[in-house]
């Protein structure tokens, strides 16, 4: 079993990070009293960050945002005792609700957008909006591309801009989309989809404008 992640890493590395840079900027915050409440702020925003990222950073399987809501409680109540904590999960539950919101709304729109223009791909007889239309086809929302429906939506609108303008792109081009594909296939037949198995649509969509724009 992982005591800790990945993310969990780069939390921890960007929380050092801070730290060092504002106690060589303003030593005050990071000393005092509240020097070690100042840290576990530090580590509940970073890994509210990095969760909302898709890199979901785990300290034995827990959250890190939780960990870190769960010290910045422990040093409230250390501070101001129960009034401090209570109004700090009142708090927390209500960004986390707002954001939640935020974000599936952001997630709807994306496939909305994505999935809606590939449908009218299929009608439409325009070449230079077939081509435009496959371009808003793609979804690379980085909240989205490491779900399965999106990888494999993907996959779909990427293999038809293959099959219908292969010839338009360079070899080299050619054997990037190639992979890709190969890429989500790969993810696909994993159990559990992890970020950077299908982050490789920000990378070919570069190469996909420059024909298709």
């Amino acid at each position: 079993m992982h005591v800790i992640n990945l993310g969990a890493i780069i939390t921890g590395i960007i929380v050092a990070l801070c730290i060092g840079t504002m106690n060589a900027v303003a030593p005050e915050l990071v000393s005092g009293p509240y020097a070690d409440l100042m840290v576990v702020v530090l580590i509940f925003i970073t890994g509210v960050v990095l969760e909302i990222a898709g890199l979901k950073p785990r300290v034995l399987h827990i959250p890190v945002e939780i960990v870190g809501l769960a010290a910045i409680g422990y040093h409230l109540w250390l501070l101001w005792k129960w009034y401090a904590v209570i109004c700090l999960e009142l708090a927390a539950i209500a960004v986390y609700f707002f954001i939640r919101s935020k974000v599936k709304k952001r997630m709807e729109k994306s496939r909305k957008t994505g999935f809606g223009a590939f449908g009218l791909y299929r009608t439409e007889t325009n070449p230079a909006q077939k081509k435009k239309l496959l371009l808003d086809s793609l979804i690379s929302d980085t909240l989205l591309v490491n779900k399965r429906d999106v990888i494999l939506h993907n996959h779909e609108v990427v293999s038809r801009i293959l099959a219908d303008f292969e010839q338009l792109f360079s070899h080299k081009n050619n054997c990037s989309l190639k992979h890709y594909l190969h890429e989500c296939q790969c993810a696909l037949e994993k159990e559990k989809i992890r970020p950077r198995d299908a982050r490789a649509i920000k990378d070919i969509r570069p190469i996909l404008e420059s024909v298709l724009k």
